[in-house]
């Protein structure tokens, strides 16, 4: 028994082993791999898409920027240069004659000036001189062209037989003066009066359309002025005593028996009492009553 024993425990020992089957390859899924692949590739091409958005929102925030500060920059120069300017106007102004002087000989020779203001005084003695030519002129039109009157308008001014004097003034050595000056010599002689009223006042100037300008505004009629309010008679008609009439409060006249009435009925439809009682109290002749209606 004991040999079967020790016979079996070395056939045992001497059996060989038996191989273990070789482990097969983990089978790898091909379309999983792809679709992953197809993931990231999406993923990265649209962080690129959004970093390169991000830069040119940047890009144009950082030019937009960059614009404002170029603007508000200009803005701040402009308004330094007004300031500077209004500075050096005042600073000006602070000059004494002598510095002015010596300011302005600087840009313009003192012989230049004198030789220009020269020249003016005897332009401004010209013009004065050419508008009292020009006046005279006017007389001698308008005698002539008094004789053509036909008439008056509906204003009462005199109306002209305008062609029949420009043919007569054509006939004459006067044609050398323009249509245009002759209306204004015309205009200067009737006008003379007022012209010479806006020369005391100041006005030099021997421009006929100018003086035309400031004939035509001083005879413009000026708006009438509204009357002012009469607070104090508003005050009295609403006391009752006065009625507004035109504006004006007038003493208020005595009420018929119709219109007492309508005063009555006003007054009750707009207090909390009915009619009723208010005929109530009348016909019960309180003192009340009494006092108010005497």
């Amino acid at each position: 028994m004991l040999l079967n024993t020790a016979v079996k425990a070395a056939a045992a020992a001497v059996s060989a082993v038996k191989p273990t089957a070789p482990i097969k390859g983990k089978k790898v899924d091909v379309v999983k791999v792809t679709l992953k692949a197809a993931d990231k590739a999406k993923a990265a091409k649209a962080d690129k898409v959004a970093k390169a958005k991000a830069a040119n929102k940047a890009k144009a925030n950082k030019a937009k920027a960059a614009k404002a500060a170029v603007t508000a920059k200009a803005k701040a120069d402009k308004v330094a240069a007004i300031e500077a300017k209004a500075l050096a106007a005042v600073a000006a102004d602070k000059l004494n004659d002598t510095e002015n002087y010596n300011k302005a000989i600087k840009l313009v020779p003192v012989k230049d000036m004198k030789a220009t203001a020269s020249l003016y005084d005897n332009a401004k003695a010209a013009a004065a001189a050419n508008l009292m030519l020009l006046k005279d002129l006017g007389e001698q039109f308008n005698l002539i062209k008094n004789e053509f009157c036909v008439g008056l308008n509906a204003k009462g001014e005199p109306t002209y037989n305008d062609q029949a004097f420009s043919r007569c003034i054509n006939a004459t050595p006067l044609s050398v003066v323009s249509r245009r000056d002759r209306s204004d010599c015309v205009w200067l002689h009737l006008n003379w009066s007022a012209i010479q009223t806006f020369k005391s006042e100041g006005i030099e100037s021997n421009s006929v359309s100018y003086l035309r300008t400031l004939l035509t505004k001083a005879n413009k009629p000026k708006p009438t002025p509204k009357a002012p309010k009469n607070e104090a008679a508003d005050n009295d008609a609403i006391e009752g005593e006065f009625t507004m009439v035109d504006g004006n409060a007038e003493p208020s006249k005595p009420q018929t028996i119709e219109s007492l009435v309508t005063t009555i009925q006003g007054l009750v439809n707009s207090s909390d009492h009915s009619m009723e009682a208010v005929l109530s109290m009348l016909l019960a002749g309180s003192s009340t009553v009494k006092l108010v209606t005497k």
